[in-house]
């Protein structure tokens, strides 16, 4: 009996671990870019868990934002409205475009403490580079 359950625990183990490593095609980009720009800025363990840390909770929110600004639309291009109706989406729109660039400020302010500004500076042209890198990678 100890035998069988201690098989079937093994196999559920198991089952459950190969189901945890399948990743998304976003968390593979995500992961890509986390570990081009660590690599970029010759970041510390230290800053580098705290990189990850923050530009993890970064993306995110900024995910979460974009989903909802493009659901507004796609909305819009679905349906006809009236002008109080238009003039709500277009304030709905602002809205989420102002979260998006409130949240990108965050991000760089709660870098601070962990990156000087000259990795900073250094961040933000290594996210343009991994950007064409992808890009041209995604043209092949």
């Amino acid at each position: 009996m100890k035998k069988t359950i201690t098989y079937l625990f093994f196999v559920i183990l198991c089952y459950n671990t190969t189901l945890g490593q399948k990743k998304t095609r976003q968390q593979k980009i995500t992961e890509a870019r986390v570990r081009f720009i660590i690599e970029e800025l010759h970041l510390t363990t230290y800053q580098a868990k705290q990189f990850t840390e923050i530009h993890q909770n970064f993306r995110t929110e900024m995910f979460r934002i974009a989903r909802e600004r493009n659901q507004i639309q796609k909305r819009i291009s679905k349906e006809t409205f009236s002008e109080s109706q238009a003039k709500k989406l277009i304030i709905d729109l602002e809205e989420k475009e102002q979260l998006l660039f409130k949240n990108k400020m965050r991000f760089y302010k709660n870098l601070k403490p962990v990156l000087s500004y000259q990795q900073t500076l250094k961040l933000r042209l290594a996210e343009i580079k991994f950007k064409k890198r992808l890009l041209e990678k995604i043209k092949r």
